[in-house]
């Protein structure tokens, strides 16, 4: 009988230790392609209201469950990236989209509502005033509590991504927990993934070089591509207002589908790109945010941006002695060196996630350039 009772034990402990690990939580960019949650019609007001879009067949709602503040435009907008929505300090320019989630000194939680069970959400935050704050994520499917992990969006400038995943689940939770001052924090770059869901690639790469014309190039490959229409490119100089500047049909090809195209007369300054690529279904994908700067003196790239392991400084026919040199969001410098060649490839596996600044030296000339490091 107590042999009995004591196998009854061990099998409800198993059965409840494998229920508990049903849902994953983790730093970083989810495994796998992953689909972007597309808010159409930017700077929404949804303060006292629901958003509803779609996102690769899915349909998704997002409203605010305990608002703090009067009124939209101090709280509750879906906005486009390059700007803070109410004046905190700081930028969102690495978001393709966001929305806030503070505008007091008390906690704000919010809700996404999926309309079909999904196995994957990606999410970015970033502290564009004050402090880092802590937030809780509740993961539920069917109305049933399946996980509960915390997380932090972190201070001025910073920017961390996280994931969840499981089987399935249908409803996410935000919590803030510790509302330590009234200023701004953001939340964006929704990501998802269900059963049907991404579009077939198994990877997704891109990149730009800079041209001794002024004129910018951009690639991308797609590996093992299925059901896909076209890619589209995208340009801004803002970050903010995006113009389509190329279009190409999918070659739908197994192996590797290579992609180009040179944006000629690129504007000097900052230049931002991204690619959708959209399927024979209606849904599509979206890569991350891309950017190169045209000086009048020193023109280079860095690449690839998100960068996990290593990255390469392409001096774009740079002659001479060049000074490259590193830093964090706090203005430290965690890398300097001298470099001859027409090219440098870094070691970065051990740089903390996060935003850095490449500033290359020439002769009396000098730029910069930002690239994501993420592990």
């Amino acid at each position: 009988m107590q042999k009995t009772r004591l196998i009854l034990i061990l099998v409800f402990l198993a059965v409840s230790m494998a229920s508990k690990a049903q849902v994953v939580f983790a730093s970083g960019n989810a495994s796998g392609s992953t689909q972007l949650i597309p808010w159409v019609g930017l700077n929404i007001c949804v303060f006292n209201s629901t958003v509803t879009t779609n996102a690769c067949g899915v349909p998704v709602s997002f409203q605010y469950t305990s608002p703090q503040v009067g009124s939209c435009p101090i709280t509750g907008m879906i906005a486009a990236a390059g700007s803070v929505t109410w004046g905190g300090a700081g930028s969102s320019a690495t978001f393709l989209n966001y929305h806030t989630v503070s505008g007091s000194s008390a906690n704000e939680n919010q809700r996404f509502t999926f309309g079909s069970k999904i196995t994957k959400f990606q999410w970015s935050a970033s502290g564009p005033g004050g402090p880092a704050e802590p937030f809780q994520i509740q993961v539920r499917d069917g109305g049933t509590l399946v996980g509960t992990f915390s997380f932090t969006v972190p201070g001025a400038g910073l920017r961390l991504t996280y994931n969840v995943s499981g089987p399935q689940f249908d409803r996410i939770d935000f919590v803030e927990t510790n509302a330590i001052s009234a200023d701004d924090e953001l939340l964006g770059d929704f990501r998802i993934a269900t059963a049907g869901c991404p579009l077939a690639m198994e990877q997704f790469t891109t990149g730009l070089q800079t041209m001794d014309d002024h004129s910018i190039r951009v690639h991308w490959e797609a590996t093992d591509e299925v059901g896909m229409d076209r890619h589209v490119l995208y340009h801004s100089t803002d970050a903010q207002s995006w113009v389509p500047i190329a279009e190409m049909a999918a070659q739908n090809t197994s192996g590797r589908s290579e992609y180009h195209h040179r944006h000629q007369d690129a504007p000097k300054g900052m230049n931002y790109y991204y690619i959708e690529a959209l399927s024979l279904d209606g849904s599509s994908f979206s890569s991350h945010l891309l950017q190169a700067q045209i000086g009048d003196d020193i023109r280079f790239h860095v690449f690839p941006s998100p960068a996990e392991d290593r990255i390469t400084v392409d001096f774009a026919g740079l002659q001479g002695e060049k000074q490259v040199t590193i830093a964090n969001m706090l203005g430290q410098v965690v890398f300097s060196t001298p470099s001859s060649g027409d090219h440098l490839d870094l070691d970065v596996s051990q740089f903390q996630s996060g935003m850095y600044f490449v500033k290359v030296r020439a002769g009396s000339g000098s730029n910069t350039a930002r690239v994501e490091v993420m592990h």
